[in-house]
């Protein structure tokens, strides 16, 4: 993931971690798009079902081959959803109009 400039010090500094001073992209586990189309979530399975078990085994893989947050880029509508989720928005991305957000995992 890009580290924009337009975000603050402090954010900066959380996602590029310790001897990444000035990193310009830093890794992350992408979940994509998961909620673009309320009718793509059926009623057997729930936003909150799929994060959880994302969360679960995101705990494994850190543990693997590390990993310091998870992104996902949504809607504007979406936002808030995300956010009862933990997540936060780093920026809006112009070209795509679509907002990235990341949870810090861990």
């Amino acid at each position: 993931m890009e580290v924009p400039d337009e975000i603050s010090t402090s954010m900066k500094r959380k996602m590029r971690g310790f001897g990444r001073t000035s990193a310009k992209t830093v890794p992350c586990y992408l979940l994509g798009q998961l909620a673009r189309e309320d009718s793509a979530l059926h009623d057997s399975v729930s936003l909150h079902d799929i994060i959880e078990a994302v969360i679960g085994y995101l705990d494994v893989l850190q543990g693997i081959i590390g990993g310091r947050f998870l992104r996902v880029d949504c809607e504007d509508k979406l936002i808030a959803l995300y956010e009862t989720y933990g997540f936060r928005k780093v920026y809006r991305d112009e070209t795509t109009e679509l907002n990235q957000m990341i949870m810090f995992i861990g």
